[in-house]
């Protein structure tokens, strides 16, 4: 049996700072090699993308895929590919094939889950200006170098690890477990969120050691938006994890203030947790609804509380 741990972030927000107004909330699913596809009609609203994945990441889709890959097969441009293609709009369509979202896990049959917001059109706003991505391998001299100029970085995806072996360090995925660091974003977020240049190697001091004796990289995406655009309402930052089969939670108190989940995860992802769990599973054990009910859960509230259970992270949709 495999013991699961939630572990998560979470940032808070003053709440004359954070008024969106959700409409309502989508989730859908297309298979590949089929004419399915992720259809997202808002009416009146406007898309705002929250999660998306490209892969086989859990037994738990409506494809009826199984996972049985000796990797992590999980498209690392999922989410700023699937909001480049829908956010702003009022209704987009999105099928699940490789020329869109590249091919994580070579012959692997693989299906596409998004989630996203209805919001309301007037609170919609859309500062980018460019974006980029880049890679830095482990190991060496190389560093993630962002430069948007007179613009403002925001960081949109940063995974450190070995995700995929579509990789410019010539790394191919070999490890039983998954390889990714948790704190990759929340990381990346912090060195360069709000700046107009940061640069950043790929390496454990910084982001934690995820597969120890694995050589590593750091692949990431982000926008260079206009500074008056740019807005920090950040108050407190937090973190806590809760193991499965005890009575442990997940509390989360921001006194006055508003709960924003920047990061979720429910499974065993790595083997640097407080429930003393070793990555022992052959595939990728990482609920792929966690941020989906953790932002459920708490986002908006002043305080909420969340166990390590699956009836909670595999059963919601």
């Amino acid at each position: 049996m495999i013991l699961g741990l939630l572990t998560f972030l979470f940032a808070s927000l003053s709440t004359t700072e954070a008024g969106t107004i959700i409409a309502s909330h989508g989730s859908g699913e297309a298979c590949e090699h089929t004419d399915q596809s992720v259809d997202i009609d808002c009416g009146p609203y406007t898309i705002s993308i929250t999660e998306a994945v490209y892969g086989v990441h859990s037994n738990h889709n409506q494809c009826g895929l199984e996972y049985r890959y000796s990797g992590v097969c999980r498209s690392s441009i999922s989410l700023p590919v699937m909001r480049e293609r829908c956010d702003g709009k009022t209704s987009c369509s999105t099928p699940a094939n490789n020329e869109i979202f590249g091919d994580p896990c070579y012959g692997i049959h693989k299906y596409l889950y998004v989630t996203w917001d209805c919001i309301a059109p007037s609170q919609w706003h859309s500062p980018l200006l460019a974006q980029g991505s880049d890679e830095a391998c482990e190991h060496t001299s190389q560093t993630v170098d962002i430069d948007c100029g007179p613009y403002t970085i925001s960081i949109t995806n940063a995974v450190y690890g070995v995700h995929s072996n579509h990789n410019q360090c010539g790394l191919e995925y070999r490890y039983s477990g998954v390889c990714r660091s948790s704190i990759s974003l929340p990381v990346m977020r912090e060195r360069c969120d709000g700046k107009t240049s940061c640069s950043t190697p790929a390496n454990n001091e910084i982001f934690g050691d995820p597969c120890y004796g694995i050589h590593k990289y750091l692949y990431v995406t982000w926008d260079c938006i206009a500074p008056s655009q740019w807005h920090s309402p950040l108050l407190a930052q937090g973190s806590d994890e809760a193991c499965e089969h005890t009575s442990q939670t997940v509390d989360i108190d921001c006194g006055p203030y508003t709960i924003s989940i920047t990061n979720a995860v429910y499974g065993v992802h790595s083997n640097h947790n407080q429930c003393g769990l070793e990555y022992r599973y052959s595939g990728v054990c990482r609920s792929s609804t966690s941020l989906q009910v953790m932002k459920h859960l708490c986002e908006g509230k002043s305080s909420c509380s969340a166990a390590a259970s699956n009836d909670i992270f595999f059963h919601y949709r």
